[in-house]
């Protein structure tokens, strides 16, 4: 068998369809996790615009064992957030000696996670289009190899938790299993987690209501709702007792910290969904500059997405059209939020992401599909390695501004 070839649909061809899959996924699983490592090396510590304020509540949470509070020393504007991934990344990072070392393991715990991310990419896909195998294994690697993903990932952060526990509660909301009370409940812990790591995964939370609704019945969704607000309710009645609302937005504004809105321009609007969906440039403080060439060559990524996205919108039935709501949900929101309220990153939409990679996904349905692959994966690479020497080639890192780790039980005043 040629190597791209798929295997036929007989039974001897299914099983080998499956042995192609894993062995190209585990490739894939191969390159990511080196692209990964090699991220951990080069990313200066605090160059993540938001690492430090991340790491500290990583550090409080192993200094006190609790909740902060915005305002409270050694905290700053993260602290609002809620606490699954700083209480996974303090459960890494407790057993080693040095903050150093612990700092990094997070940042190893948050490679898993994309790890993990990607395969639930695949699986989404794959059932966005059963009948086109190498769909998956298209968006899996545009997820995997995605510059941005890998920063992101690589850095103290909870978006790529955010992401990866709405993705598996959606992947469990479109099962073809039979439907049980037990799988409702399911649904709203892990939903509710999504929340309690993140509220941007608030558009999963309100679009899986009217998806049990329509599909399942009033039941499912009554114990949805019960499980979600079980996990996560106590989180939203804290953000009220302590700041007034329900996010902890409040208490962020009377700290001092501002984040005012844009106003609709669409030019800026536009820039950053493009940027943040490739280039990590913003997200390292724009000590990185992309030449013209690589800002090309994310425009035509993007542009390629735009044309899979059409392709995979010709028939938006069951999981299509599922992740085509939450990613319309989540990106009006952002726009919504950023132009009216607080200037936010477009990070905020990325529960958008798996109905973007199912696009691109569809572009394996094409005539010249493998040469779209190779152009994909070849172009996702080169901007990696551009990154990563980028990275490398700073000029003393340590001066850079919230770059140093400060040591447990050394908080910041």
């Amino acid at each position: 068998m040629a190597v791209g070839e798929l295997p036929g649909r007989t039974p001897e061809g299914l099983v080998a369809s499956v042995r192609w899959q894993r062995r190209w996924l585990g490739a894939l699983g191969i390159l990511v996790v080196a692209l990964g490592a090699a991220y951990i090396a080069a990313m200066p510590a605090g160059l993540p615009y938001d690492e430090p304020s991340h790491w500290f509540n990583v550090q409080f949470y192993l200094d006190h064992h609790r909740m902060p509070v915005v305002g409270e020393a050694g905290v700053t504007y993260e602290a609002q957030m809620g606490p699954v991934a700083y209480v996974l990344a303090a459960l890494v990072a407790a057993p080693f000696g040095s903050a150093e070392t612990g700092f990094y393991a997070a940042r190893v715990l948050g490679l898993l996670q994309l790890v993990a991310l990607v395969a639930v990419v695949w699986r989404l896909t794959r059932k966005a289009m059963p009948e086109h195998p190498r769909a998956a294994l298209l968006a899996a690697a545009v997820a995997g190899l995605n510059p941005m993903l890998l920063a992101m990932a690589t850095s103290v952060q909870n978006d790529v938790l955010t992401i990866l526990l709405a993705g598996v509660a959606l992947d469990l909301a479109v099962t073809r299993r039979p439907w049980s009370h037990a799988q409702s409940v399911l649904l709203g812990v892990l939903t509710g987690l999504a929340l309690l790591t993140k509220v941007s995964a608030w558009p999963v939370a309100a679009v899986l209501v009217v998806w049990l609704l329509w599909k399942r019945s009033g039941a499912a969704t009554a114990l949805y709702l019960a499980a979600v607000l079980a996990v996560s309710g106590w989180w939203f009645v804290r953000n009220l007792q302590l700041y007034g609302d329900l996010t902890g937005k409040a208490g962020v504004d009377a700290a001092g910290y501002d984040f005012p809105p844009l106003g609709f321009r669409p030019t800026e609007l536009a820039r950053e969904t493009v940027t943040t969906l490739w280039l990590p440039v913003e997200y390292v403080r724009n000590v990185v500059a992309a030449p013209l060439a690589v800002e090309g060559l994310v425009v035509l990524l993007t542009a390629v997405g735009v044309v899979g996205l059409a392709i995979v919108s010709r028939r938006l039935a069951d999981t299509r059209f599922l992740l085509a709501v939450v990613a319309a949900v989540a990106v009006l929101g952002w726009l919504v939020v950023t132009t009216t309220m607080q200037v936010v990153s477009f990070r905020i939409a990325f529960t958008a992401l798996f109905a973007w990679f199912a696009g691109f996904g569809a572009l394996a349905t094409v005539r010249w599909w493998r040469l779209v692959a190779v152009v994909l994966v070849v172009a996702l690479v080169a901007i990696n390695v551009w990154f990563l020497a980028e990275l490398v080639s700073l000029e003393d890192p340590g001066l850079l501004p919230l770059a140093a780790v400060r040591q447990a039980g050394d908080p910041m005043r």
